[in-house]
């Protein structure tokens, strides 16, 4: 299992991502975070399992965040190059914008260094790469300045 900070604490994260959906979704178990243009292409909603996730590049607009992708528990932005700064836009969007609710996630390339900034602009929980400092990634959340990009 990957670590998660979430809410001050260093978990093991529930969560399995699964990046190619090759089943139906009643096939994956709860805590699967699934990719988003699996879940836009499904057409039945409610989904079958209360706790599936979507996760998706920087890149996607904010266009294809439906009411029904928004009421999931879990988004997950796979961050594939730590200064492309569109996931920061990205989470101030989907939290401050669209108004989600519920638990946004930032996940894969990114500095530790940026967490305090992505939790100002959002951003409940990570999924720290592989091999992170977990002690350094908790002092850097709890002893720097945030700031929210402007909306």
């Amino acid at each position: 299992m990957n670590l998660l900070i979430k809410q001050g604490l260093v978990l093991e994260d529930p969560w399995v991502k699964v990046n190619t959906v090759e089943s139906p979704l009643t096939d994956y178990p709860w805590f699967s975070l699934l990719p988003l243009t699996t879940l836009i292409e499904h057409q039945t909603w409610p989904l079958p399992q209360t706790w599936l996730g979507a996760w998706f590049e920087t890149e996607t607009p904010a266009s294809l965040f439906t009411k029904q992708i928004l009421d999931l528990p879990l988004l997950s932005i796979n961050v594939q190059d730590y200064s492309d700064g569109r996931f920061f836009s990205l989470a101030t969007t989907l939290k401050h914008t669209l108004r989600y609710q519920g638990e946004l996630r930032i996940a894969g390339n990114f500095l530790l260094d940026q967490m305090a900034m992505l939790a100002g602009c959002g951003v409940d929980s990570f999924s720290l790469p592989a091999g992170s400092d977990c002690e350094h990634a908790l002092y850097i959340l709890n002893n720097s300045p945030r700031a929210c990009l402007p909306t």
